[in-house]
């Protein structure tokens, strides 16, 4: 999507410094979560993040970070509904315990993961990856990867919200060693074996 990704700037590793505790938010394309088979939790993504704004609001010692995909301003390819268009709608800036990065934005989604107590996300390929970094990761929408054991995957709304509680209140949150083994061999599968003929 980029030449070269950029480090997290100074101002943002000032504002993580100041906060007990970081979330990253990746949000996917519109075209991605809109497939009956993804919603099966939220009716779509914007009612996740919806969510996620209440959540932000109710825990200001967590600094939350929202990352919109890359592929939403592809020329060509242009969400019509967009998650930056949602963040200045909702006023979601207005909080203090909340950044955001939209699609054109270069910095590095890893650096992120690297410093995140936990990712949340809807059904994008980046929770895969955060996984397989051993990473947290929680996700509200049925993705691919889903269906084996890789990420934590709750099935109601309650039940989400409840699992997103208690990460944000433990010391520590321990995910099965399996999960990032799985999502190796799964994406690795997908890449190197059912998409080569």
């Amino acid at each position: 999507f980029w030449p070269e990704m950029e480090p997290l700037p100074p101002g943002l590793l000032d504002r993580i410094g100041r906060h007990r505790q970081m979330v990253v938010v990746f949000t996917n394309v519109i075209f991605d979560t809109s497939q009956v088979h993804a919603n099966v939790v939220y009716p779509d993504m914007f009612a996740w993040l919806e969510d996620l704004h209440q959540v932000a609001a109710a825990n200001p010692e967590t600094f939350f970070v929202f990352r919109a995909h890359p592929d939403e301003d592809r020329p060509g390819k242009e969400s019509r509904e967009s998650v930056a268009d949602w963040v200045r709608q909702r006023r979601l800036l207005d909080l203090p315990n909340v950044g955001f990065y939209g699609p054109a934005d270069p910095l590095s989604s890893y650096e992120l993961i690297g410093r995140a107590k936990m990712v949340l996300v809807y059904n994008s390929s980046i929770g895969l990856e955060a996984s397989i970094l051993g990473v947290p990761v929680l996700c509200a929408g049925r993705a691919r990867y889903t269906q084996v054991p890789t990420v934590v995957f709750p099935r109601s709304q309650a039940a989400y919200r409840a699992q997103l509680a208690e990460w944000l209140v433990a010391a520590a949150i321990e995910v099965p060693a399996e999960f990032a083994l799985n999502a190796r061999r799964l994406l690795d599968f997908e890449l190197h074996h059912a998409s080569l003929d």
